[in-house]
């Protein structure tokens, strides 16, 4: 098992996590990796909930129907009524 860490900030981090960085998400070095685990004693474990730059968020978003009144129905182009 290979093990993953940033010497520079002290931290490892879980190979699920190490999957989807490229960086480290604090100082954005490249992260060290090892087959040690002697190599991440000592080093705090980073959570996903521990990111400086929180992912985005959804949001909710309403649109407004046209009236079903004013719309064109077929190629003739008159209106429904």
């Amino acid at each position: 098992m290979t093990h993953t860490s940033c010497p520079i900030c002290r931290i490892r981090f879980t190979p699920a996590v190490a999957s989807a960085l490229a960086a480290c998400p604090h100082c954005g070095k490249p992260l060290h990796t090892s087959a040690n685990p002697k190599d991440v004693i000592g080093l705090r474990l980073f959570r996903p909930q521990d990111a400086p730059h929180p992912g985005p968020e959804a949001i909710a978003v309403s649109v407004a129907l046209p009236d079903p009144a004013n719309l064109r129905s077929g190629p003739g182009g008159h209106r429904a009524g």
